[in-house]
């Protein structure tokens, strides 16, 4: 299997979440939009509670993967689950965004999501953090998100 490039990996990836939003997920995560890369605002429509955005953060590094020129490429991808700010009833909008959060790890958790294609080994959550950011959006600009680095270790050979 030819090793895949990184627009493959995150097309995957997006695509896998909006199919599982479609098809498996409860409110708030099936009532939120997909979008790839970063955003500096975002339009909801009339059904949509937030937005889930997926763009590519660094390279982590390179790990020896045995021996001759074969290694282990640990890309990270930043995840952000977010909702409108509601400051007219601030715990329920909280209970929303950890219920967000909650449903989201549990996506990310699954098989298919951590072994993409053949060449892409392991995902992983490294991390997690509730912060409030502004939004350039026509009715709001405060969201209550959710911002986990997801990692991928990948395997990329010498020989091509």
């Amino acid at each position: 299997m030819p090793r895949k490039t990184l627009v493959e990996i995150i097309d995957e990836f997006v695509d896998r979440t909006r199919d599982y939003i479609a098809n498996d997920a409860v409110s708030p995560l099936a009532d939120c939009i997909v979008r790839k890369g970063p955003q500096h605002g975002v339009r909801l429509g009339s059904g949509d509670a937030g937005a889930i955005f997926v763009r590519w953060n660094a390279l982590a590094g390179e790990d020896p993967a045995g021996s001759g020129n074969a290694w282990f490429r640990n890309w990270t991808l930043s995840i952000i689950a977010g909702i409108p700010n509601d400051e007219t009833d601030p715990e329920t909008c909280e209970e929303t965004r950890l219920e967000l959060a909650e449903q989201l790890c549990e996506f990310l958790h699954r098989r298919d999501v951590r072994a993409l294609f053949g060449q892409v080994k392991v995902g992983q959550m490294l991390d997690g953090r509730f912060v409030m950011m502004a939004m350039k959006d026509p009715d709001e600009d405060i969201w209550r998100v959710f911002e986990t680095g997801y990692q991928y270790r990948t395997l990329r050979s010498g020989i091509t």
